[in-house]
């Protein structure tokens, strides 16, 4: 789902964490410019249509963070939205902490969940 209206403060976390009330997410992204200052906009990623289905209705006479169904235009648009690295065989004992030093060598972190195995 496509997410307009996010106040420029807001984080990935601060997303997930006002999305996570329609249902379990798989991934969340804050979309960020050149200077990683936000650009107002992300997505939301539910691990159903349903939980998908009630974000955007309950969203939509919001004033900010508010839910669009997302079409990419393309097959060359579509893409462009998956930009998340999923890893796995993550030792248990890992914190968030530990993924970030692991993974920032190799560009900016917006957001990082660690699942349990």
């Amino acid at each position: 789902m496509f997410v307009r209206k996010i106040p420029k403060t807001d984080s990935a976390a601060s997303l997930e964490n006002t999305f996570a009330k329609y249902g379990e997410i798989i991934s969340c992204k804050v979309s960020l410019g050149s200077d990683h200052e936000s650009k107002g906009y992300g997505f939301v990623c539910f691990r159903d249509a349903a939980s998908t289905q009630k974000a955007l209705e309950e969203t939509q006479s919001a004033e900010n963070r508010i839910g669009v169904k997302f079409a990419p235009k393309d097959k060359k648009d579509f893409r462009k939205i998956y930009n998340n690295i999923y890893v796995k065989n993550m030792p248990s004992w890992a914190t968030v902490e530990d993924a970030k030093n692991h993974f920032s060598p190799f560009g900016h972190i917006t957001s990082i969940h660690l699942g349990q195995s």
